[in-house]
C-alpha cells in the first residue's frame, strides 16, 4: 500500500520532502542533532564520499564548535561518525559567520577559521573521518579552496605588505605572499576562491573576478599579481559578503568552462548569481544572471547526466511561514544559461518559524549516485529521490 502512496503523491506534485508522513518509504532522510556538546548543529556541511557502498558528510556545528560526521549506510540509515572533534581543543572557540569548509572531492577536508591565538589561522585538515588540526601566523581568513591535494587560504591584509594567500601542502604550510587585486596594487580582499587546472579565480569583496596563475600561486613566496586578461568587473556594483562561492563547471584545459558567482550582498540580504564565459576570446563574458534575495548557500550538480545550480534560501517563506527553501535550477554546462524557474523546489512539508532549511548545501557519492544533502536547523535532509533523479538511490530500494 506505501508504495501505492508513494505513486500517488508524485503525481499530484508533491514535495518530495513529505518524508515525515511516510515512514521507512521515504526519499528523504533527516539526521537530527546528536549529543555532541553543540547546541546549533549543521551550520556548514559538505560532502566527503567518494566511492563504495553508502556515503559520508561532513558537518560544523556551533555552541560549543565541534567537528562531526554522518556515516550512511546502503540502505540509507545514517548515525554520527566515530569521529568528533571538539574545536576549543583545536585551536578554534568560535565559528565566523558562515563558517569555511570545503572538500577536494577526494575525502579530505578542511576547515579553516580565526584561531584562539591573536593573529594565527587555524585549520582542521585531511581525511573527513579523523583530520588533525594545523595553526600558523596570520590574519582572520576570508576565503579557502582544494587545488588537487593543495589547501589555498586567502587571508584579510593586516598590514602593508603582510602575507594575505596561504598554501597549505598536507598539514604543513609551505608557502604564503603578498597577493594584489587586479589593479596590482590593492590588497587582495577575497569573498570566493575557485581553482581549475590553470588558475586560481578570485571574486573580490569589491565585486571584481579576476585570477592568477595556479603554478605562481603554489610556488608563491613574496608578491602574486593577477593575470592578464582574466579580469571581469560587473556592470552593477555588488559586493558579496560572507559565504559567497565560486562554481567551476569545466576546465581551463577543456573546450569550455563557466565560473558560477553565488552569495549575498555584504551585511545585506540581496543576492546574486553571475554566470561568467571564461573561454571568451577577450576575458570572462556574462553570460546569465538572476536575482537571488535572501541566498546563502549554493552548490552544482550532476544529477542523472544533467547539470544543475542549486541554491539555499534558508529565510524564505514556505506555508505562511519563514522556514527557507532550496531551489534547483536546470543549468547548461555549454552555453551557461540557467531556467527561467527551478527545475525543483524543496522544502520542509512540515516547516516551522526559523527553521532556515536551506542554511547551507551540498552534494555526496550514495551508492555510486549523487545526491543532495541539505541543511536545516538541528537536521541535515540527504535526498535518495526526486524528480531530478527518479530512481531510488538507496541499496536495496525499499
Amino acid at each position: 500500500m506505501k508504495r501505492f502512496i508513494l505513486f500517488a503523491l508524485a503525481l499530484t506534485a508533491c514535495k518530495w520532502t513529505d518524508f515525515d508522513d511516510l515512514s521507512d518509504q521515504a526519499w528523504a532522510h533527516s539526521q537530527d542533532k546528536p549529543s555532541i556538546g553543540s547546541t546549533d548543529y549543521g551550520v556548514s556541511i559538505v560532502g566527503a564520499s567518494t566511492t563504495g557502498d553508502g556515503g559520508l558528510v561532513s558537518v560544523v556545528s556551533t555552541d560549543a564548535p565541534t567537528y562531526s560526521t554522518i556515516s550512511y549506510d546502503a540502505k540509507g540509515g545514517s548515525k554520527t561518525g566515530d569521529t568528533v572533534l571538539k574545536l576549543g581543543q583545536h585551536y578554534i572557540v568560535s565559528l565566523a559567520e558562515k563558517p569555511i569548509l570545503v572538500s577536494d572531492g577526494a575525502g579530505n577536508v578542511a576547515l579553516v577559521e580565526k584561531a584562539i591565538d591573536a593573529n594565527k589561522i587555524a585549520v582542521v585538515s585531511g581525511p573527513a573521518n579523523s583530520p588533525p588540526d594545523l595553526g600558523f601566523p596570520g590574519s582572520p581568513p576570508q576565503a579557502a579552496t582544494y587545488a588537487g591535494s593543495t589547501l589555498i587560504i586567502a587571508a584579510q591584509a593586516a598590514a602593508a605588505g603582510a602575507p594575505n594567500l596561504f598554501i597549505v601542502d598536507g598539514i604543513n604550510p609551505v608557502e604564503n605572499c603578498i597577493a594584489t587585486e587586479a589593479d596590482g596594487a590593492t590588497a587582495l580582499a577575497a569573498a570566493a576562491i575557485a581553482a581549475d587546472s590553470q588558475y586560481l579565480w578570485v571574486w573580490s569583496t569589491t565585486g571584481n573576478v579576476f585570477a592568477y596563475d595556479l603554478a605562481a600561486v603554489k610556488a608563491c613566496t613574496s608578491s602574486l599579481s593577477a593575470v592578464a586578461g582574466t579580469s571581469f568587473g560587473p556592470t552593477a556594483a555588488f559586493a558579496p559578503g560572507t559565504g559567497a562561492r565560486i562554481h567551476i563547471v569545466g576546465d581551463a584545459a577543456g573546450a569550455t568552462e563557466l565560473a558560477i558567482l553565488a552569495g549575498h550582498a555584504d551585511k545585506a540580504t540581496n543576492g546574486e548569481v553571475v554566470v561568467l564565459d571564461l573561454k571568451h576570446a577577450g576575458g570572462p563574458s556574462q553570460v546569465s544572471t538572476l536575482a537571488a534575495d535572501g541566498l546563502l548557500s549554493s552548490t552544482v550538480a550532476t544529477f542523472d547526466g544533467s547539470t544543475y545550480l542549486v541554491l539555499g534560501y534558508p529565510t524564505k517563506t514556505v506555508k505562511n511561514v519563514a522556514a527557507g527553501e532550496v531551489d534547483i535550477l536546470d543549468l547548461d554546462p555549454m552555453t551557461g544559461t540557467l531556467s527561467d524557474s527551478p527545475a525543483e523546489t524543496l522544502f520542509d512539508a512540515q516547516p516551522e518559524n526559523g527553521e532556515v532549511f536551506g542554511r547551507d548545501v551540498t552534494t555526496m557519492q550514495f551508492n555510486g549516485h549523487t545526491v543532495l544533502v541539505v541543511a536545516a536547523s538541528n537536521e541535515v535532509f540527504s535526498y535518495y529521490r526526486t524528480s531530478l533523479y527518479p530512481t531510488d538511490t538507496r541499496n536495496p530500494a525499499p
